[in-house]
This record gives structure tokens, sequence and C-alpha cells, in this order.
């Protein structure tokens, strides 16, 4: 059967995924040799986090993400290879700051803030920021950067709920359910009753003075006006 000596679409396609590769993967292989620093020199990294307005916010994690990426021929595939951590949480300033021992084997860094509370058996973890340093981390000994936190709604509305957890029954329902998308509560003379809405999950847990009443279900739908799963 005659076959046309013109390399097919796919064909194309395949090398066009390679060539993209190779050209990240060679990117990323020769910078650490115009680094700065020598190994084991220290970068200092500080900084601020804030929500948008520029009102500074405490007590979040801040890490320092280190990797080599590479690429995983096999699986025509970019992998972030070796991952190093180190952290600190902002203080009431917003002020945040943490050393890196140089080593010329990570060749990616990153700033990420998060929320990271463990109450009752359960540790609550959302990512709310991330900024790239990569170029600054290079370049000096002495980095800076300003983390900004958009969703900083939704970080007070968390640290509200876990700190108002009392009762077994509160703390068992976060710890089976995590955090609910959606809290209503009502004061009354005959006692306080709220109901915790887990809306994609399709859940509704209620309380009648801090003991688990009932939990219903229902088709779930995405909570209103959500923007981030929870």
């Amino acid at each position: 059967m005659f076959r046309s000596p013109s390399p097919t679409i796919a064909e194309l396609a395949a090398a066009s995924a390679l060539l993209a590769l190779a050209s990240g993967a060679a990117g990323a292989e020769t910078w650490p040799w115009r680094s700065a620093h020598a190994a084991g020199e220290v970068v200092h990294v500080a900084g601020t986090v804030s929500d948008a307005s520029g009102q500074p916010i405490e007590g979040l994690t801040v890490e320092l993400e280190a990797s080599s990426p590479r690429v995983d021929w096999r699986r025509l595939a970019r992998d972030a290879g070796p991952l190093e951590r180190r952290s600190a949480r902002s203080s009431a300033r917003g002020e945040f700051g943490l050393d890196w021992a140089w080593d010329p084997g990570f060749r990616r860094f990153e700033l990420v803030v998060r929320l990271r509370e463990e109450v009752a058996g359960r540790t609550l973890d959302l990512e709310l920021a991330r900024l790239d340093v990569t170029d600054r981390m290079t370049r000096s000994r002495a980095v800076a950067a300003a983390l900004v936190v958009e969703r900083a709604e939704l970080v007070r509305r968390a640290l509200a709920f876990l700190d108002s957890l009392r009762s077994d029954d509160e703390r068992a329902t976060w710890r089976d359910l995590g955090l609910p998308e959606r809290i209503e509560r009502v004061e009354s003379p005959a006692g306080a009753e709220s109901a915790w809405w887990y809306f994609e999950a399709g859940r509704v847990a209620r309380f009648r003075d801090g003991r688990l009443a009932e939990i219903e279900t229902f088709p779930p739908v995405r909570a209103p006006g959500a923007r981030e799963p929870q």
C-alpha cells in the first residue's frame, strides 16, 4: 500500500509536543548555572501578606516551594521532580520571613499562602495565593515579596467557624464533613438552632443547642455564589 512521504497530522502534533517539552526542559536546565549564589549560601525571603485592600492578614502559613522541573519522556509530560518546602506564619502586621540554603539542584521557586489549621482531628488546608519568585531567588540574597489574598472573606469565615466549634457533635460533624459552604443560625427563647449546608455534597446538618438533631440529604448543587470548592 502506497504511503505518502508527507507527515500526518498526528505525527506533526507529536513532533510539536516533543519540541515544546524539549524546549521547556532546556530552559529549565540552563538557568541554575547563571545563579549568583554558591551552594549553601543563605537566601533570605521576607514580605507581607494582605487582602486586596492592603489590610494585613495574621496567622496564615507562607511556604517557599523549591522544585526541580524535568520531562518524563515516557509519559511525554513535565514532572515537578523533587520538592522542598520552608514555611513561616504571618504576624499581626502580615509580615513573614524565612531562609533558604542555596542548592543548585532546585530550579523553580514559588511562594504559597495557605490557611492551615488543625482542629478536632481534621486539618483545614486551603491554598490562597501563589507567586513565582524564581528570578528573584537566583539574583539576590534578600528577596522581597508582597502576597495578596483575594479571598480574604473565606479566611475570616473559616477561622470564625473553627473558633465556634464547641460541642462534641459539632466537632464530629466538622471531622466527617469538613467546612460547610453556608451556616444559618437562629436564636430564640427556646434555644439556639443552626444549619450547616454542604451544597455540593447534598447534605445539611441541623443542630439544636450544639447537639446534632439530623442530617438531611438532597440532590447536590453548586453553592449559591460559591467561587471555590470547600
